[in-house]
């Protein structure tokens, strides 16, 4: 299934009824759709390709005077509509691609060498990783996505053999003792004008 068809899937089956029951005189003035930045705001997601946000889900629009109005109030009902939808899970589990026993674990592993390298990266620059997510999975929460937890779904969207050529680069690596969240961090401060993260560290509040 594609992230437009499940999007209009949830919209027609859950959105729109609660919407004109709860919001009838606003329901008219209102427009959904899907935006985003995400492959299946294009119609490109596929089976073995799909952005880490893909998922049920519809934007709303409103115009101003009912964005000031309403705005909370549809936010509210649609953050309780997103929270049925993950206990609808089981009703288009089966139209999802299965994941492979070897996908799950080389996800797995390459997840578990990157975990460590941020850890080791907040031992170091406390200050600057303090900005991001927090790492481990145990620490999701309603709103808060971990790292782990975000780089898991990004990483299972991807082939099996990208993930092989992954992996095999994690043990180079991690053979060689080069952190690759290191690296990754360093070009990031070095894009906002700092020198080293050693700069970029003592700069931050």
């Amino acid at each position: 299934m594609k992230g437009l068809e499940l999007s209009r899937l949830c919209y027609e089956q859950s959105g729109r009824p609660a919407l004109e029951a709860q919001f009838p005189e606003l329901f008219p003035r209102m427009a959904a759709g899907l935006a985003g930045e995400g492959s299946e705001c294009f119609g490109f997601d596929d089976a073995f390709s799909r952005d880490h946000d893909w998922g049920p889900g519809f934007c709303l629009w409103l115009n101003r005077p009912d964005y000031l109005a309403f705005g909370p109030r549809v936010q509210e009902l649609y953050d309780a509509l997103s929270s049925e939808w993950e206990t609808r899970y089981e009703a288009f589990k089966d139209m999802l691609p299965v994941l492979s026993p070897e996908k799950l674990y080389l996800s797995d592993l390459i997840c578990a060498a990157h975990v460590l390298w941020q850890e080791e990266l907040a031992e170091q620059y406390p200050r600057l990783t303090g900005h991001g997510r927090p790492i481990r999975k145990e620490n999701d929460g309603p709103g808060i996505t971990s790292f782990e937890t975000y780089l898991r779904g990004e990483l299972l969207t991807y082939s099996v053999e990208s993930l092989r050529l992954y992996a095999a680069f994690v043990d180079k690596s991690k053979k060689e003792r080069v952190n690759l969240c290191e690296q990754i961090l360093r070009n990031t401060v070095q894009q906002y004008g700092f020198s080293t993260l050693e700069e970029a560290e003592s700069r931050q509040p």
